[in-house]
């Protein structure tokens, strides 16, 4: 049987790590490591995990020395100590389905040259279905769209990042979808399953970095900047300009949200969904 890693990525989520981890436990997996990654958490996160590890040994609690920087150092924290084959990404306000780690890795097995397997995301009653981009030329469509699934959908084999950078740690938004892009760039294989593998818990916890516009718009800021060649060499100048409208979209949006002028907050709203709509055309998805 072959060793799972599943990395957890927290901060403050006291009220939620609970179900997140026994989701893990219960996957009924048996040569399992499920590695708690805290980014400095002031709340009683510690203490929940640790209790929890009385009763399962191999839930183990990690933080590093160099303080709070965010969950990307907490995601790479979580690499650098996992020694599974196949690792699992998992944020802390999240649950896996039934069956979600032995689905994956049963088509990783059966496929040699496939680098990591993803699924779909229930989110409340709505089940969120992402592209199966084993039917397209992979790099394209993703500097087509920068975007794929996030991370609680995500198993790779360890062995595939060798020569990956470790996740970029200046990204406040954009996280699993930067994490994809290098896969792609290093020409590792992706295929869908198929299946919703997990389940989305966002609101239960801390603020939730999809909701917060201004990171949003910084990780989008330096998503366009980092791929900028690329996008320009394998799509046009064209895509590289309608991305650049991508980052005066989450402006707009993150003005909005943060401006307590009301002049200034309707312009916003009003810029943003004039330019929402001329995008849509453009974009598959428009979210990152």
């Amino acid at each position: 049987m072959k060793k799972i890693s599943v990395i957890i990525p927290t901060y403050n989520r006291a009220k939620v790590i609970e179900p997140c981890i026994m989701s893990v436990v219960n996957q009924g997996y048996s040569d399992l490591e499920i590695l708690v990654c805290d980014d400095f958490s002031n709340d009683n996160t510690k203490e929940i995990v640790e209790k929890i590890n009385a009763d399962y040994d191999y839930v183990r609690y990690f933080i590093r020395a160099d303080g709070k920087k965010g969950a990307n150092a907490a995601r790479n924290n979580g690499i650098k100590n996992a020694r599974g084959e196949f690792l699992v990404f998992l944020d802390s306000d999240d649950i896996l389905c039934a069956d979600s780690i032995k689905l994956r890795l049963s088509l990783l097995e059966k496929q040699a040259d496939i680098d990591m397997v993803y699924g779909n995301v229930k989110v409340g009653h709505t089940v969120v279905r992402f592209e199966k981009i084993q039917d397209f030329k992979q790099q394209k469509y993703l500097l087509q769209e920068l975007s794929l699934c996030p991370f609680s959908v995500i198993m790779v084999r360890r062995e595939s990042l060798k020569g990956v950078p470790l996740l970029d740690t200046k990204l406040l938004a954009w996280q699993d979808d930067d994490f994809i892009m290098q896969l792609a760039l290093n020409e590792k294989r992706m295929f869908h399953c198929g299946k919703v593998v997990a389940e989305m818990q966002s609101g239960l916890g801390e603020k939730n970095i999809s909701l917060d516009f201004r990171k949003r718009y910084l990780g989008c800021k330096r998503m366009v900047k980092k791929y900028k060649e690329y996008i320009i060499r394998e799509r046009s100048w064209i895509r590289y300009f309608l991305w650049k409208l991508r980052v005066l979209l989450d402006w707009f949006a993150a003005k909005s949200q943060s401006s307590n002028n009301r002049i200034s907050k309707y312009l916003c709203k009003k810029g943003y969904s004039w330019l929402y709509n001329i995008l849509k055309r453009f974009f598959i998805h428009i979210y990152g």
